[in-house]
This record gives structure tokens, C-alpha cells and sequence, in this order.
């Protein structure tokens, strides 16, 4: 325990606050600095695992297939000119694998038009906006060729969810994993965000406000939680608890991502931190992360404020996993 603290505190003296939450078995160990495990934080990028999750959900129940084309479930007008290379345009290719793997060969509009606007204001965006702003970008690669990090990958997995069950997001996250897993604060941000608590991000070291940012990230980056209540959900998602354990299998072809970091590798939806230990889980633009050694049961949940750090929360957490 002095040794996870020490960690802990070495690693986030530049952060303004910060907890990390971990579990081996049902002993619990945690540090923090200025919030709690009750303190409700934007999850960000730790959105996508919810999403991921519910995908696997209908496949297990058959209601939709992994190597099913894209255009079983968007409109031609929608998918035309998503990735084009050269000319040729090969957007109905792409697969719902594809999608989960981030191989479609989008470019990321969230690097490109959202990021540094941020920084300066507030602004909402639409899913018709997210189409137009990739469509605007040359594609990456041919899909099924090269891992390129884009946000519209996990816009389109929440899309295809709401098509398919021909319910709301809001509505898909309750049935599969909110509700089974008694997550007491744990909510997608919506529209009336007046009646929801709309925590801040750290953007250029000063805590700002950003809940219509928050609300147009939906599926991939607009969930609200707690590191308590992530806990929860990262030790059901490899547990069986919110789809067949198995299941798992279908998302651990990791690889270098093109526009990642060389201390993570990426599969279906989930990080692999490079480690002696396997390490899989999800980190957040926001510094939200969860993450599991699935085979040790050793899980962790957190947010540190450094998020701008990319490198950081990686090493921190796979040091902290060594000593648990």
C-alpha cells in the first residue's frame, strides 16, 4: 500500500486533482488527491467501453454480425465519402469490425475541427456535422489495412446500436449495463444538462465547463460517472456480468495505432498497455481510465487531471498494477 501512495503521488505532483481506485478480488486500495471515488468526473474516451459493451451484447444475441457491412445499417447519402484515397471511395467496405478496430481509414474529425477549438469555448456539434467534417478529410488507408485513431468509429457503433434495438442510447446503456450493475451515478449527458451535474475538464490548467462538448460526443465521450461506479463496470464488462465472458476474445487483436502512443497497443475497443502484465481497458481525453488484468482479477478505475500528459497515465497504471 505505502508503495502503490508513493507511485501515486510521483506521478500526479503536476496534477491539480486525481483518485485511482484498484481491486484484487474484493480487497480495495485507493489514493487520491482533492476528489473522492464518489465525485462524478466525464468519462470521455472510458464512453467508447460502454458502447464496445452493447455492441457485444447484440452480437451475442444475434442481432448483429462483426464482419456485417456498414451499409446494412447507414444510408448511402450518409456513408458516401467517408474514406476516400486517391480518388476511390471504399466507405462501403467497411465493417462493423472495422468500426470496433479502428481500420476504417477515417480521418478523426475531433482532431481536426474540435480539439483546439475547445480550448477557447464551449461548442455543440451534431452526428450529421461529424459525417460532413470526415467527409472533408482525405482517408487514411483502405479499411482493413492500418489502426488510425478517429472518434466517428465508435459514433457510428452508437448509431448502429439505436437502429437496431430502435432504442435510445440512453435507454440501451439503462437495459444493458446501468441497471444490472446498479450504477447509482452514472448517466449519459443530455440535452437539458440543467438538470444534470456537468463536471469540468482541465483544459490549458484551468478547470472548464464544456457540457454541450460533452453532449455532442454521445456515444464515444459524453457519459458521466464515478471512479466507484466505473469500478463496478470494468469488473462486469470481464466478468460476464454485462455479456458472455468469451466474448472478450473478438477484441484482443492489438496492434500499434497509428496516431496512439508507443506505450499503448489497440484492439476492438480496448488498450492493451505494453507490460509483463496483459492489461486491457480504456483512457479518457478527460483523464478518466479503466483497466483489468482479467486473468489476475486485479481492476482498476480513476481519473487524473494530466490528461494532456498522454504518456503518463499508461506507465502510472502499469507501475501500479506491478506492486497490487
Amino acid at each position: 500500500m505505502e508503495n502503490f501512495e508513493k507511485i501515486f503521488k510521483e506521478y500526479c505532483k503536476n496534477a491539480y486533482e486525481g483518485v485511482v481506485y484498484f481491486k484484487k478480488g474484493e480487497v480495495g486500495y485507493n489514493a487520491q488527491y482533492g476528489i473522492d471515488l464518489d465525485k462524478k468526473i466525464a468519462c470521455s474516451g472510458v464512453t467508447k467501453l460502454f458502447t464496445v459493451a452493447c455492441i457485444l451484447r447484440l452480437i451475442e444475441n444475434k442481432k448483429l454480425i462483426l464482419d456485417s457491412k456498414i451499409t446494412n445499417y447507414l444510408s448511402e447519402e450518409q456513408i458516401k465519402g467517408l474514406c476516400v484515397i486517391k480518388g476511390t471511395d471504399y466507405s462501403n467496405t467497411i465493417t462493423i469490425r472495422d468500426l470496433l478496430y479502428q481500420t476504417s481509414g477515417f480521418n478523426d474529425y475531433f482532431e481536426a475541427r474540435v480539439k483546439n477549438a475547445i480550448l477557447k469555448s464551449d461548442m455543440g456539434y451534431t452526428f450529421d456535422d461529424k459525417l460532413i467534417w470526415t467527409k472533408s478529410l482525405s482517408g487514411i488507408a483502405k479499411p482493413g489495412k492500418t489502426s488510425y485513431y478517429a472518434n466517428l468509429n465508435i459514433d457510428l457503433l452508437a448509431y448502429i446500436l439505436e437502429k437496431v434495438t430502435n432504442k435510445s442510447l440512453k435507454e440501451i446503456y439503462k437495459e444493458y449495463i446501468i441497471g444490472p450493475l446498479a450504477l447509482k451515478s452514472t448517466y449519459l449527458l443530455e440535452n437539458d444538462f440543467t438538470k444534470s451535474y456537468v463536471p469540468a475538464l482541465y483544459l490549458d490548467g484551468k478547470a472548464q465547463k464544456r457540457p454541450y462538448l460533452l453532449i455532442s460526443s454521445y456515444g464515444s465521450g459524453g457519459l458521466i460517472s464515478t471512479p466507484r461506479d466505473l469500478m463496478k463496470f470494468i469488473r462486469g464488462f470481464f466478468s460476464g456480468w454485462i455479456f458472455e465472458e468469451e466474448l472478450i476474445d473478438k477484441l484482443k487483436g492489438f496492434g500499434q495505432i497509428v496516431n496512439g502512443y508507443g506505450n499503448i497497443l489497440y484492439g476492438g475497443g480496448l488498450m492493451k498497455l505494453k507490460s509483463k502484465r496483459t492489461i486491457l481497458g480504456q483512457i479518457g481525453y478527460s483523464g478518466a481510465f479503466v483497466f483489468a488484468d482479467p486473468e489476475n482479477k486485479v481492476y482498476c478505475s480513476g481519473y487524473i487531471s494530466q490528461a494532456s500528459d498522454k504518456q503518463l497515465l499508461p506507465k502510472m497504471i502499469a507501475d501500479m498494477f506491478d506492486k497490487i
